[in-house]
C-alpha cells in the first residue's frame, strides 16, 4: 500500500509531544524515525510523507500532565480520497468465521461522523418484531428458548429481550441469558435462553417481551 496520508487523533490533554512512524511491520523496532509533533488534546490532524508502509506507529515522547497517555483514536486517510457518503450514524458488523466459513464471533457497532451525536439514531424508522419461545425443565432449573426475528424495514436496534409471569405481570428475576441487547437487520433473528430456578414460574405461564430502542 502506498498513499498520501494523513492521520487524524484524539488525544487527552496529558499529552504533550508525540511522534508518529509508518512501519512495514507491527514487529518493526522501535526507533523513531518520525518527527516530532506538539499536541494540545482534542482532536489533531498530522500529514504523514508518501511512503510504503502497512503500520502506523504513536509513540508519546512528553507528558503535559503527571497522567499517562490517552489516545482515544487513530484514523489514517489518503489526502486525495473523496469522502465516503454515510448517514449521521451508520453501523459496521465485523465477523470472524473459520476455513470452512462458521462463525465464531461476530461484534456490532455504531459509529457517528460528528464525534459523540448520536441523535440520529432517534430517527430510525420504528422496528417490528416477532417473538416466539418454548419453555422447558430440569433438575429443578426452567429455559424459555426465545426467538427474535426483526420482519420490518429498518434496523432493529439494541433489542431488549425480558420474561415476564402472567400471575402477577412481574419479570421472572433473576434468571442468566446468553445474550441481549442485540441489533438485528432486515430478515435477521437471534436465539437467546433464559435459565431460572423453577420455583419463580409455578404455573409455567409466562410472555417474553422483545422492545427495539427505535420502538
Amino acid at each position: 500500500m502506498k498513499l498520501k496520508r494523513i492521520i487524524a487523533l484524539s488525544l487527552s490533554a496529558a499529552t504533550l509531544a508525540l511522534s508518529l512512524t509508518a512501519c512495514g511491520s507491527k514487529n518493526d523496532t522501535a526507533d523513531d524515525t518520525g518527527d516530532a509533533q506538539d499536541a494540545q488534546g482534542g482532536e489533531q490532524t498530522i500529514p504523514l510523507p508518501l511512503q510504503q508502509a502497512r503500520y502506523v506507529r504513536m509513540l508519546g515522547l512528553r507528558r503535559a500532565t503527571q497522567w499517562g497517555y490517552s489516545l482515544y483514536e487513530m484514523e489514517v486517510y489518503r489526502r486525495d480520497a473523496k469522502a465516503p457518503k454515510l448517514s449521521p450514524v451508520h453501523f459496521i458488523r465485523l465477523e470472524l468465521t473459520d476455513r470452512d466459513g462458521r462463525l465464531l464471533s461476530d461484534n456490532f457497532y455504531w459509529h457517528a461522523t460528528r464525534r459523540g451525536d448520536y441523535t440520529a439514531l432517534n430517527t430510525l424508522a420504528p422496528a417490528k418484531l416477532q417473538v416466539r419461545s418454548q419453555l422447558s425443565a430440569a433438575g429443578g432449573r426452567k429455559v424459555i428458548r426465545t426467538t427474535v426475528r426483526n420482519v420490518g424495514r429498518s434496523v432493529a436496534f439494541a433489542v431488549h429481550v425480558q420474561p415476564y409471569r402472567r400471575s402477577d405481570g412481574e419479570r421472572i428475576l433473576p434468571y442468566v441469558a446468553d445474550d441481549n441487547y442485540f441489533t438485528l437487520l432486515q430478515g435477521e433473528s437471534r436465539q437467546i435462553d433464559f435459565e431460572f430456578d423453577a420455583g419463580l414460574l409455578p404455573d409455567d405461564r409466562y410472555t417474553v417481551r422483545a422492545e427495539a430502542y427505535n420502538r
